[in-house]
């Protein structure tokens, strides 16, 4: 896991870096962008990350932002420890997969900008979506559904083992925007969202940490 998220934050720096040898002009009366790209997101797995984001300009350094984002796998150790202790009672095997997708709105704020073009940020915000829950059983190489899990075995999945489940949370974001030109630009950037548990829905449910390395492209309008 940890050698992934190098070489994707390895190729992140690289980009930055080329983008750097073109000129850089100042924002401007562009107080408007709209960025989307995608990364690397890890935790207790590592797995693609998508987004497009909106940001408007404020008063001083601070700036609006919304997001709309896709994580490919945020599950938790501990629902994989449910999932395995139910492959096991039937003798079988078991892939978990939470899928979030959701939307993060906040407050940005720009430090001092360094070498005049690299803007340097950090942000906070508010996340809300759903996860998507899925456990693949299987026995001897053969799928195992959900109503054969009830009807020979005796086992019904709860909430924590399939459907979904919408949940809230804190997000925080450290980056840095390297400006190409007055409209274009890259972001690269460290985002951390924590969902909140929802122990009246799902029985012993904790939070979850999803973590990104994302690279956009931005563009002022």
């Amino acid at each position: 896991m940890k050698g992934f998220v190098t070489v994707a934050a390895a190729v992140c720096v690289t980009a930055l870096g080329l983008a750097g040898q073109a000129s850089a002009q100042p924002q401007g009366d562009r107080p408007l962008s709209v960025q989307f790209g995608g990364g690397a997101a890890f935790g207790a797995h590592t797995s693609g990350a998508f987004a497009v984001e909106a940001d408007y300009a404020l008063k001083e350094q601070f700036s609006a932002f919304a997001e709309l984002a896709m994580i490919g796998q945020v599950a938790p150790s501990f629902i994989e420890q449910r999932a395995n202790f139910v492959a096991s009672a039937i003798k079988g095997s078991v892939d978990v997969k939470d899928q979030a997708t959701f939307g993060t709105f906040g407050l940005k704020y720009t430090m001092m900008p360094v070498a005049e073009a690299y803007h340097p940020y950090v942000g906070l915000g508010y996340s809300y979506g759903r996860i998507k829950k899925t456990a693949n059983f299987t026995i001897g190489g053969t799928a195992v559904t959900e109503a054969k899990l009830l009807s020979d075995y005796g086992v019904q999945l709860g909430a924590d083992l399939a459907g979904s489940t919408t949940k809230g949370g804190v997000a925080v974001l450290v980056g840095v925007t390297r400006s190409i030109g007055e409209r274009l630009g890259l972001d690269l950037s460290y985002r951390l969202n924590r969902f909140l548990a929802k122990p009246d829905e799902i029985e012993g449910d904790g939070a979850i940490k999803a973590q990104r390395v994302q690279l956009n492209v931005l563009v002022r309008f």
